[in-house]
């Protein structure tokens, strides 16, 4: 039985790139515009997109109507196609700043990996200065987009954040508000990036097929 995942999704107001986690190496990606499968416009739009393992990073033929007409062209394009994403393990999310602050403020490359009254262990930073590390377990408040606002102050006697280290979630409140350990699960993806060249126009319901290139009994 072959591996076949499929994903549809609308686009935002301002179409962007996007990553498809399909859990397996992808052998090939049909991408269809289902939105503007019949579009006459002038440009032309995009309507669907092919690509396979052996072609470039950032490639895809693409097809797309003529400029005000109904007949479809087909094109290869070597910029803004698809990328595959072939992460073999990732644990928590990368640490790219910890202010020394009341309260202090933990900034992540994920935030969707974490939650308020988390406990997270924040390790590998490199820090400057004199006083004590900020490496260790800490307590969430809140969590906005890449911000993991904590509950308590670095304002004075830690050291300076500089480089580096990795954030995960250690424990979680359970359904009864109580902190219990939390498993550290692999957020690796395997799959495909969709550039702005096949992730299809503005506000349109989008359809992607991957296939996998082993198959599965």
């Amino acid at each position: 039985m072959a591996q076949i995942q499929t994903f549809t999704w609308v686009n935002p107001s301002a179409a962007v790139a996007r990553d498809l986690d399909c859990g397996f190496r992808v052998a090939k990606i049909e991408i269809y515009d289902q939105s503007n499968m019949n579009s006459v416009a002038s440009p032309a739009v995009f309507k669907k997109g092919v690509w396979t393992l052996d072609m470039a990073a950032a490639s895809a033929m693409i097809m797309k109507n003529s400029d005000g007409a109904a007949t479809d062209v087909s094109s290869y394009i070597t910029a803004n196609g698809v990328t595959a994403l072939d992460m073999q393990a990732s644990f928590g999310s990368v640490v790219s700043g910890f202010t020394n602050a009341a309260p202090g403020v933990v900034t992540v490359a994920n935030g969707s990996l974490f939650k308020a009254g988390d406990v997270i262990r924040v390790e590998g930073m490199i820090q400057t200065g004199t006083g004590l590390s900020k490496n260790g377990q800490w307590a969430v408040a809140s969590v906005a987009g890449s911000s993991l606002t904590l509950v308590a102050s670095t304002a004075s006697g830690y050291q300076a954040y500089n480089a580096g280290g990795i954030a995960t979630v250690v424990e979680r409140l359970n359904q009864d508000g109580e902190l219990q350990p939390y498993v550290t699960v692999n957020t690796a993806v395997q799959g495909v990036n969709l550039g702005i060249g096949v992730v299809g126009a503005a506000l349109s319901v989008m359809k992607a097929v991957c296939y996998g290139e082993m198959n599965v009994v």
